[in-house]
């Protein structure tokens, strides 16, 4: 076997496995135990497996209704919204200050998170449209807990 008859096989492998990845790619979104995240503000673009979470965690990332976001807060917790940005039981979340420009559903102040319900942030970009605007979400938005199978 010749060096080029070792090139064509290496050729002819790699773009098999290229042409296979969109096919992998939408095979598995259309499953609906997969999400395909094409947003970056909550978490890596990318294909997550969605496992039925009937106990959301704080610090659980979440497939919802609308774009993925990490759980920041869940029932029974203390929240403060504020011009600084957003409190758990007492500690500034990162990157949670909001900009003054966008309508946020919650007024400044000291909440407790209700019952079946959770605030929802990104962390993956501080431009997120998350609980910082839409104050709490229920329960039943939540799609599944997310565990990431291709990032980028």
């Amino acid at each position: 076997m010749t060096v080029w008859n070792i090139m064509e096989i290496l050729r002819s492998v790699l773009k098999s496995i290229l042409l296979g990845i969109p096919f992998i790619i939408l095979t598995a979104v259309a499953m609906e135990a997969y999400q395909y995240n094409i947003s970056d503000s909550s978490a890596p673009r990318g294909i997550y497996h969605l496992q039925v979470s009937n106990r959301p965690k704080v610090g659980d990332l979440v497939a919802m209704r609308m774009p993925m976001k990490t759980i920041a807060a869940v029932a029974g917790q203390h929240v403060r919204f504020s011009p600084e940005g957003v409190y758990v039981d007492g500690r500034l979340l990162p990157n949670s200050k909001p900009e003054s420009n966008l309508v946020r559903r919650c007024p400044y102040g000291d909440y407790v998170v209700p019952f079946n319900m959770f605030l929802p942030m990104g962390t993956n970009n501080l431009d997120s449209f998350d609980g910082r605007y839409t104050c709490f979400e229920t329960q039943n938005l939540i799609k599944g807990k997310a565990e990431p199978v291709i990032t980028w």
